[in-house]
């Protein structure tokens, strides 16, 4: 009897750990996002420094007046001299994107929309597994024989 519940669980553990692996390749995907993004803009993270910068004011109206459309959303200000300043704004259909400001010259350096289709794509994956409403389902069962593995696998790892 124990050895089939051993080869019932070891077959159930490798089918569910691809889907497992899937969700949790994504989900670090999903929570690193705001980590890995700046790193894929480096040239937007770099300004020469000078004397003057801009107000505080003109930082915005450049921004708006470069988007009239949006609105402000927040803005970052720079750390070092060498760094822009992060402006985020809000579209009229909720969307947002940051645009990457030189604080000197109010040049703008790039633009970058939050959540990109890309990353709406990985979160789909992650959460439903590309197949909607039963994929939602998918990864609940895939969670629940987790559980049930963890706990059948504690008296057959004693034996």
């Amino acid at each position: 009897m124990r050895s089939h519940f051993l080869s019932l669980h070891r077959y159930l553990g490798l089918m569910v750990s691809l889907l497992v692996m899937i969700i949790g390749l994504t989900g670090s995907l999903l929570v690193y996002d705001h980590s890995i993004q700046p790193s894929l803009r480096q040239q937007w993270h770099q300004v020469q420094p000078r004397d003057d910068r801009a107000m505080l004011q003109q930082i915005v109206g450049q921004a708006l007046q470069n988007f009239p459309d949006s609105q402000l959303d927040w803005l970052e200000l720079p750390v070092r001299e060498t760094d822009p300043v992060q402006v985020r704004l809000e579209e009229s259909d909720r969307r947002k994107f940051d645009l990457y400001l030189n604080p000197y010259t109010l040049e703008i350096l790039g633009q970058y929309r939050q959540n990109p289709p890309w990353m709406r794509w990985v979160n789909k994956l992650h959460t439903q597994f590309l197949v909607g409403e039963v994929g939602h389902w998918l990864v609940g069962i895939c969670g629940l024989t987790l559980v049930g593995l963890s706990l059948t696998g504690l008296p057959l790892w004693n034996g």
